[in-house]
């Protein structure tokens, strides 16, 4: 199933750009490697469900109980617009192949990830009043001549 879902989204892409899959350029094949990924996950979870690469374990695999087999080692489990085209061809051809899939996780000895802390916004906090006449402060205005 997962493999004519692939070849459903290359089938598209294809006749939307026309173009071979040896000489796509590095912006279309992390968009092709994203779009299949996605589709996938949609496809697994029967909803829609972000894809997460940088909490992907709170994100999916503890929230959703949904995990990924089949990426390779030596490639980071990371954003595909953020691989080399070479990793990006490999990912490509382990995903046409059905290599790369997603499963429900087993509740047996399940451990949850732990949710990242997420950093407070560093423009929050006093509010600065705009240096116009109106706003001036008393000491900033000594010493000139009104």
């Amino acid at each position: 199933m997962p493999v004519s879902l692939v070849e459903g989204v290359l089938t598209r892409y294809r006749q939307a750009d026309n173009t071979n899959y040896s000489d796509l350029s590095r912006n279309h094949l992390r968009q092709l490697v994203r779009e299949i990924i996605r589709v996938l996950l949609h496809d697994f979870a029967g909803r829609k469900i972000r894809m997460s690469y940088t909490s992907f374990d709170w994100d999916v695999r503890t929230c959703h109980k949904i995990d990924m087999a089949g990426w390779p080692a030596d490639i980071p489990f990371k954003n595909p617009g953020t691989l080399p085209p070479v990793d990006l061809y490999r990912l490509l051809a382990r995903l046409r192949k059905g290599l790369i899939y997603f499963f429900r996780v087993s509740l047996d000895g399940f451990v949850p990830a732990e949710q990242k802390v997420i950093a407070p916004r560093s423009d929050i906090g006093d509010t600065r009043n705009a240096l116009t006449p109106r706003f001036v402060p008393e000491e900033y205005l000594v010493g000139e001549d009104n």
